[in-house]
């Protein structure tokens, strides 16, 4: 069976390497093909190395048929020394898998090939190893790069969350999918499609995005890994974040440009042969490859990766599921369906439906099956603005709110409307109080006990006036509110005291202002109480000019004033009260006093009229002084003058009085015009010597 393979595989690279017309070349390959079909059969030898053969074409080609259940077909093979890098197609049930071929390395080690497979381990190892003169360092790098040995592995679930995607062709179309996710290549971390495609298929976006780069500049294409730089492609970063590869596209096929937003089911591109494909297609189409590389399959090979050169992802498609080996026709129609957009406001919420304090704005779209390009808004008329990230409103009163989404196809969204209401300022107080009787707030009286209160002049110029909130008590701090919607409160009659009516205003919004006293009750009726002493109680007074000790009491609106008389005489002016006065008694001496005194509190209320007694005595026996006593009478001194601090005295003149005398500390009186001479001699006698003879 091998000998026939190989002699077939001879016949057919013969055949592929003649020079012919196309449709004789395309003739004969049919027929090769159609042996190759006939003569396939199932192959179970197991996977080692082959031993004992010489390190040629053959036992190379032996050993890579003896690995696969059915012999594929070698479309590339270079074989220097001991080394070889090719590719393959696989066969399975009995139909070419073509695409873009299977790579391999082969390695003739003690006498046998080893064989590996980009999905192999040892594989990197072993391209590395090449020389450049077999598969140039670039190159290389392409496969080591592409390898799934590389590639991050994920699990089957993370693989399969990829949605909103539909097939890359135009709508209504049906091409067949030669492979799948599963078998390019067999392990699944490096997942691609390849879909027959003729030349210049419209190629259109499976989700919108924005075009990331372009290669379109290359008309190479063939089975020949030295082919694999020069496949045209474009790759659009999808609004899912996904880059999106869409290879094998005509030279200058790209339609977009770097940097342009694409919509899903735009036309992107045109499909062709360029680069590295292989197939079983003994003849090129006209205007592509040449000569030994027109073994070629015209495909499109279609692959999301996570990141450039990153792990790859297979999408559902929105349109036909799951993809497999098969046929599929394009539901990629260019839906006419609009985003739909929600908005997001949050603050401090106050009540019936307002904010009292800036708003913050979020607008959340979603479309199933392009995306959301972009969403905008406007404030109260003004121009739309494209939505970028959360914006503010703090513009007090009613905001309206207009927004919408439109997707990548182009579909606007009809606008939804929001109304936001902004109330931050508290309201103001109540200006004007009406207590309902004859009494003034913060003003002690006697006649007002029952108030009923009565207010106005409260506004709120955002939301408007709700309710109010009042205290009624002893407190003048008091904030232990009772709410009322009405403008006026009638509390139970008043004790003696001090009442404080307290209110604050809340607004439609829920902004309370700040407690403020609007009315201050203060009501006493008690009288005051009091007393008086005179000249610090001492009973006689020599003086008219006394000192008053004014002493009273009030428990509730305190002393306010007194007022004092002579009695039986009139009261004087009502005067601040003070606890000591000086007063002046009636020139009367030898008579007692009376002095009267009256205190008022400061709500009016007047105690009884409090007395005390002294009795006044200018002239009395003894007036002293510090240096002088003085009697009444004069014994008779004439034309003499005498003071001291308080008296004055003057003598009569020719005045006829008793002899006698009176003396003090500096000073000695004696009556007489001629009693003199006695003292004198008395003087004489005590102080001068006296001549006896």
């Amino acid at each position: 069976m091998n000998e026939c393979m190989e002699e077939l595989i001879d016949i057919y690279m013969k055949e592929k390497n003649k020079k012919c017309k196309p449709h004789e070349s395309l003739l004969r390959l049919i027929m090769v093909l159609s042996i190759v079909t006939l003569l396939i059969v199932q192959s179970d030898l197991p996977i080692h190395a082959q031993t004992n053969t010489p390190a040629n074409r053959d036992s190379l080609v032996d050993r890579i048929n003896s690995l696969f259940r059915e012999p594929p077909l070698i479309v590339e093979l270079e074989i220097e020394s001991n080394e070889a890098f090719g590719a393959l197609i696989v066969i399975e049930n009995r139909a070419i898998q073509e695409g873009e071929g299977k790579p391999f390395v082969g390695k003739f080690i003690d006498n046998q090939w080893f064989v590996f497979f980009s999905e192999d381990e040892g594989f990197v190892q072993a391209i590395q190893d090449l020389p450049d003169s077999l598969i140039p360092e670039d190159v290389k790098q392409s496969f080591i790069d592409q390898s799934p040995v590389n590639q991050p592995e994920l699990d089957s679930n993370q693989i399969m969350t990829v949605s909103g995607y539909k097939l890359p062709w135009s709508c209504g179309k049906t091409h067949y999918v030669r492979q799948d996710w599963d078998s390019h290549p067999i392990n699944s971390t490096n997942v691609a499609l390849d879909i027959d495609m003729p030349l210049n298929t419209v190629i259109t976006a499976a989700v919108g995005g924005t075009v990331f780069r372009v290669k379109e500049d290359s008309s190479v294409c063939g089975c020949s890994w030295s082919n694999r730089p020069y496949g045209n492609y474009i790759t659009i970063l999808n609004h899912l974040g996904l880059y999106d590869t869409y290879v094998h596209i005509a030279k200058g096929g790209a339609i977009p440009e770097v940097g342009q937003q694409v919509v899903q089911g735009q036309p992107i591109a045109y499909s062709y042969n360029t680069g590295y494909t292989c197939g079983s297609r003994a003849v090129c189409d006209s205007g592509t490859c040449v000569g030994s590389n027109c073994n070629v399959y015209n495909h499109l090979h279609f692959q999301v990766e996570q990141s450039i050169g990153g792990a790859r992802l297979r999408p559902v498609f929105d349109d036909v599921g799951e993809v497999n080996i098969g046929y599929y026709t394009s539901g990629n129609c260019g839906e006419t369906t609009p985003p739909v957009t929600s908005i997001e406001l949050s603050g401090s919420v106050g009540e019936n439906g307002w904010y009292v304090g800036p708003v913050s704005v979020n607008l959340l779209a979603t479309d199933d099956y392009s995306g959301v390009q972009y969403s905008e808004y406007n404030i109260n008329g003004s121009e739309w603005t494209r939505f970028s990230t959360t914006f503010v409103i703090n513009q007090k009163g009613s905001n309206v709110i207009n927004y919408r989404s439109m997707d990548y196809q182009g579909n606007l969204e009809i606008y939804k409307q929001a109304n936001v209401f902004v109330d931050s300022l508290s309201p103001t107080n109540p200006t004007e109080i009406d207590p309902g009787c004859n009494a003034t707030s913060g003003v002690w009286q006697r006649t007002c006990p029952d108030a009923n209160f009565s207010w106005s002049g409260a506004s709120d110029e955002t939301s408007g006036l709700a309710s109010y909130q009042y205290y009624w008590g002893t407190d003048p701090e008091g904030s232990v509110g009772i709410d009322t919607n009405d403008s006026h409160y009638d509390p139970p009659p008043v004790t003696e005291g001090a009442y404080y009516l307290r209110l604050r205003t809340r607004d439609v919004a829920g902004n309370w202002s700040k407690w403020q006293t609007m009315y201050i009750l203060q009501y006493d009726t008690s009288s005051p109480s009091g007393s008086v002493v005179i000249q610090n109680d001492q009973g006689v007074t020599d003086q008219a000019l006394v000192r008053l000790d004014t002493v009273a009491s009030d428990d509730t609106s305190g002393v306010y004033q007194m007022r004092l008389r002579d009695e039986g005489g009139s009261w004087s002016e009502w005067q601040a009260y003070a606890t000591g006065v000086e007063w002046i008694l009636p020139p009367r001496t030898a008579k007692e006093h009376k002095v009267e005194v009256q205190y008022r509190d400061r709500a009016g209320n007047e105690s009884a009229i409090k007395a005390d007694t002294i009795y006044l005595d200018i002239y009395p026996d003894h007036p002293s002084s510090e240096n002088y006593i003085l009697y009444k009478s004069t014994f008779g001194m004439s034309g003499t003058n005498a003071t001291s601090r308080h008296y004055g005295l003057v003598g009569t003149l020719g005045q006829v009085s008793a002899t006698g005398n009176s003396g003090s500390t500096g000073y000695r009186m004696t009556s007489g015009y001629w009693s003199w001479i006695d003292e004198l001699l008395v003087w004489i006698r005590n102080y001068l010597p006296v001549i006896e003879k």
